[in-house]
């Protein structure tokens, strides 16, 4: 087991301030970098269990908030202007800051992304696939498509803001911006290796989405976390996902 030490990074994106930590191992420089994108209505400290078991297996994590992800958020922005492409400019803000760093290995950045972070993590990935060496979806928001278009029959139908699946008032520009982006469309563009975690008493995300993105990724796996509900809350189903997670990154340190 390695100690690590963490480290507050703020990251800009445009003039707004994105907050994280950034759990880094005492270990010999460059060292490869996971990077955790939270769900909807969460903050970084969902992934604080997977930073720790990370970094103290050598690998350094930076966990962060969106702005506007959650009305808990340390980072600026408010909900209601908040959408998975404001997202995904987050995202890209970050990695652009890590790729900067001479202490992060350039070539072994990976992400992991829950729920709608999932969503956020595979688009990001697909637009530069490049950039990232392997992708982690923990019951991935690969449903948010089907939602919308069965909530509004068009845009013209959506409200200025309204509150989503009751955990946090967002604006018609989440569902402007997510209105054409069917996930599956895009997937072929990412060839490199993808781990897909869903747990099979997923009430909120049907593991049926991850077994058909399975399909359209050209080298994906999916596992599912037998008794795990949406979040894999409890100690033993997320000690599972933390050491099937490490073997992963593991083997795919090139």
């Amino acid at each position: 087991m390695n100690s690590y030490i963490i480290k507050k990074i703020q990251i800009n994106n445009n003039g707004k301030n994105i907050f994280g930590l950034l759990y880094m191992p005492l270990v010999d420089i460059p060292i490869p970098l996971v990077i955790y994108n939270h769900e909807l209505a969460n903050t970084h400290e969902r992934g604080i269990g997977y930073a720790k078991y990370l970094a103290s297996h050598g690998i350094a994590t930076y966990i962060f908030d969106y702005c506007g992800g959650s009305n808990y958020s340390k980072s600026d922005g408010i909900t209601t202007e908040m959408s998975i492409l404001t997202e995904k400019q987050d995202l890209v803000c970050v990695v652009n800051y890590f790729r900067k760093l001479d202490d992060i290995d350039k070539a072994n950045i990976f992400l992991i992304g829950a729920s709608l972070g999932g969503l956020v993590a595979s688009l990001y990935a697909n637009e530069y696939p490049e950039y990232i060496q392997s992708l982690v979806l923990l019951y991935p928001g690969f449903n948010v498509y089907d939602i919308l278009h069965k909530t509004y029959q068009s845009l013209e139908d959506v409200p200025s803001t309204f509150s989503f699946r009751g955990w946090m008032d967002v604006g018609k520009v989440f569902v402007k911006d997510a209105w054409n982006i069917n996930p599956y469309d895009y997937m072929h563009n990412y060839n490199k290796h993808v781990l897909i975690l869903h747990g099979d008493q997923d009430k909120l995300v049907d593991a049926s989405y991850s077994h058909k993105a399975i399909e359209c990724y050209p080298n994906a796996q999916l596992q599912i976390i037998k008794g795990a509900n949406h979040h894999i809350f409890f100690k033993e189903y997320e000690l599972t996902a933390q050491y099937l997670i490490y073997n992963f990154i593991k083997e795919n340190i090139s």
